[in-house]
């Protein structure tokens, strides 16, 4: 089993702005395309799910739309080759399907808000936004404290 770092997948993702790039990311192209025949089993985490997203999405790196990277992160996901707990595929692509919907949240709390939802945890936080879309009340506003 191979464990994928962001680096690996940002570079199959976005455009390379060298001549050094181009070649890290035929590289790393390659690497998915055995990924995706099964000839190589690759893995990542959530933190590196959350990695790349947030240096695709923020208007401080890449910039790209939810709407565009969120496929894009979907595909890698789902190659044949890769490899994810049944809990962490379903929490990646809960947390991509809202994301792609509301991306102003970002995809941090989409991952804690998707594996609450997974587990049948109750959520606790003081994000009012997130609060909203979970449909549970901001901590401390209507809990006596003693759960």
């Amino acid at each position: 089993m191979l464990y994928l770092d962001a680096n690996i997948l940002l570079r199959c993702l976005v455009d390379p702005l060298t001549d050094e790039g181009a070649e890290v990311q035929a590289t790393a192209t390659r690497l998915l395309a055995q990924i995706e025949r099964s000839e190589t089993i690759a893995t990542f985490s959530e933190i590196v799910l959350q990695q790349v997203a947030y240096f695709l999405i923020s208007p401080s790196q890449y910039g790209m739309p939810a709407r565009e990277a969120v496929p894009r992160l979907r595909s890698i996901i789902g190659l044949n080759g890769m490899r994810f707990s049944d809990e962490d595929y379903s929490v990646f692509i809960r947390a991509l399907a809202l994301l792609e919907v509301r991306p102003s949240i970002g995809l941090a709390d989409y991952l804690v808000l998707a594996r609450c939802e997974y587990n049948g945890w109750d959520l606790a936080t003081f994000d009012r936004k997130l609060a909203r879309v979970a449909g549970v009340p901001v901590w401390g506003q209507s809990q006596t404290g003693d759960r």
